[in-house]
Order: C-alpha cells, then structure tokens, then sequence
C-alpha cells in the first residue's frame, strides 16, 4: 500500500491511539503524512495529547452547543475557540492544526440522523460563522471546516429534488472569504470583539472591511484609519450581500443591525 497522507480517527469519537501511529511505517513501508486527533471536541483531543513531537495534522471538531443552545452563549463561546487553537499549539508546536468540521450542534459519525438546528438559515448563524472564522484565524488555526455542503446542516438547502438548491446567508460568507483568500491582510482591531468583529483585506487598490454585530441589538460603529474617500456599505440579506447606505467620509460611521455581516468599501464611480 503507498499513501503519501492518512487520517486515523477513531469513528467512537476517542483521540487517535499512539500504537496507530507507530504502526504506519509496518502498513506503508514509510510515515505517510498523517492525520490524527478526534471526530469530537477539544476536550477529548486534550485528554489525549499527541508527542510533543508529533510533526502531522492535529484535528479536533467544534461546536457552540455542547453546554448552553441560547444565542447569547453561542456567541460567548466564540471567546473559547481561540484558546483551544492556542493550547494545541503549546503541546504540539511542530503541527498543523486542523479545526473539522465545525458546526453549530456537536457532530458525531454515529449521529446523523441528530436533530439539527433551525438557525442554520438565519443571519445568526452567518454572523456566527465569520465570529468564528476571527477567534479561530486570530489564533493561527491552519485550516477551519464548516458545515456541511447541502441539506439541514449545509450551507446550500434543495426544497426538492428537481429544483435550484438555495444558497443560505453561511454561504455568502464563505463565498466572499474565499474570494479574498490570497489578499493581503490590513492590520485592524475592534474595540469591543464581543460586540463586532473586524476584518480587513487590501482589494481593488482599496481596503475592504467586513464588520459583524454579534448582538442581537443594533450596533452604532464608527471606523477609525481609513483613508480618505466616498465608502458604501454592503449588508448581507438572505439573498446576498445587497447595497445599503453611504458611509459618511467624515465620521466613517455605520450601524449595524443585529447579527449583521457588513462589507464597507471605496464606493466605484
């Protein structure tokens, strides 16, 4: 057998044993690049450390609702993701760290048929999903999985079999962050990250900010460094992101309804 990449995790949802990955030079003839850790969350793969050798894929799945299913604690579970990447990295300093798949209700290979979440659909979820993006990108996680591709806990919903599936508000933000993958990033902060997010990306000759309001109240934001110029704002809508409002040039201001996902950038003549 050749393989130049494996992936050992136990389906029971238990952390990779340590004899599995002793035993791949026996069942490859070589150390394939391996993959190891667990279908469940943090906690188990911290129970289980890998050799603080360990060179390889570390991978561990995530969800806000192993406790509490309320938005306010979805949100405040956002503060945790990135101490998880970050005490990975302490035990493992030479891996990679993998965080799959990440969804809002705790996924197992033994339960598919589990009940799933009716927010899936909602801009709550969207501005979830780019809070978590921030905590997990901000940490240095190297690569993130979310959801699943189609159906209930999918990003892209098919009411029937013959018709056009629709895309849910997740995925016009995956869609936007997979188009500004490879742009430079621009240093920038919020002032207050359990209330907005702050994202910015160099595009166009421009700088593009994507803000989210992880309330459920209407945020006032002011944007602070921007270089001068006419901006507008670009809200996303179950649809897409649409075209809103203006953004002052003076006070670079712009609120934010709750649990908006914002794109602001140099308006185009």
């Amino acid at each position: 057998i050749s393989a130049t990449r494996v992936a050992l995790l136990p389906a029971n949802g238990s952390v990779t044993p340590l004899e599995w990955l002793n035993q791949l030079p026996a069942v490859f003839g070589s150390s394939p690049d391996a993959t190891v850790g667990t279908c469940s969350d943090f906690v188990e793969l911290n129970r289980g450390r890998p050799p603080a050798s360990f060179a390889g894929r570390l991978v561990y799945a995530a969800s806000p609702q192993v406790h509490d299913s309320d938005e306010v604690a979805i949100i405040q579970s956002l503060e945790g993701q990135d101490a998880a990447v970050e005490t990975a990295r302490a035990f493992a300093p030479a891996a990679r760290i993998d965080v799959a798949p990440i969804t809002l209700k705790p996924w197992r290979p033994s339960e598919r048929s589990a009940p799933t979440d009716e927010r899936q659909g909602t801009l709550f979820a969207a501005a979830w999903l780019m809070g978590s993006v921030l905590s997990l990108g901000s940490a240095g996680a190297d690569s993130l999985t979310y959801f699943e591709c189609t159906g209930e806990r999918g990003v892209l919903l098919r009411q029937d079999r013959d018709g056009a599936p629709t895309a849910l508000p997740t995925l016009h933000v995956l869609s936007y962050l997979g188009e500004s993958n490879r742009a430079p990033l621009v240093s920038c902060a919020s002032s207050d990250r359990t209330k907005i997010g702050a994202y910015c990306v160099r595009r166009g000759g421009g700088i593009e900010t994507i803000l989210t309001n992880l309330t459920a109240q209407p945020q006032a934001v002011r944007i602070a460094g921007l270089p001068p110029g006419t901006y507008r704002s670009r809200i996303l809508t179950a649809a897409g992101f649409a075209d809103s409002a203006a953004v002052s040039p003076e006070a670079n201001s712009l609120e934010l309804p709750p649990y908006a996902v914002a794109i602001v950038k140099a308006a185009t003549r």
